[in-house]
């Protein structure tokens, strides 16, 4: 299936005009993708090469463009899994409160302060206390519904709004 691209119509002619692929290594379009797929690996050397002579000749960059998008897209995947490989998870204390139902509450603030020791995190227990709550109800009338006719005559002119209201004299009469 063929198409230009992403629209309904293209869409819908590429299902009308369906091509049967007999060999992959017939397909134009095949071997147009692979070449292109070894470009894309090559043009990250590329990238590589013409980074490390510009800062060799002494310019700070960061990285050269030389290549496509996909070489930031693996560069960045290679860091994610440096970063996975080098992660150690480390045990930590945070302040919590469980009430009589076994409902746990915990600060919802980002910055809330963990611990590496847990008698660090006790001695920052005593800083809470306990308050009673109390519980009342509470009741809101609704707000009211949008009246079409008083938006209408705010948003007509006014000269509008006398042709409609004589309208309505002759139609009532």
């Amino acid at each position: 299936m063929y198409f230009a691209d992403e629209s309904a119509k293209s869409l819908q002619v590429a299902f009308e005009k369906i091509i049967t692929i007999s060999s992959q290594a017939q397909d134009g379009d095949y071997l147009k993708a692979q070449e292109r797929s070894k470009w894309d690996f090559t043009s990250m050397q590329l990238t590589r090469a013409s980074t490390t002579v510009a800062r060799s000749a002494g310019y700070d960059v960061k990285s050269i463009r030389q290549g496509r998008l996909k070489s930031v897209i693996v560069r960045r995947i290679y860091d994610q899994m440096e970063a996975i490989k080098r992660y150690v998870k480390q045990p930590f204390y945070q302040v919590k409160f469980k009430d009589q139902n076994g409902h746990i509450f915990t600060s919802s603030d980002d910055d809330q302060p963990t611990f590496i020791q847990k008698n660090i995190c006790k001695a920052e227990l005593t800083k809470y206390h306990e308050t009673q709550v109390s519980s009342t109800i509470k009741t809101r009338a609704p707000e009211p519904l949008l009246d079409l006719f008083s938006l209408a005559a705010k948003l007509t002119p006014p000269n509008n709004l006398m042709t409609y209201c004589l309208r309505l004299k002759q139609l009532f009469k």
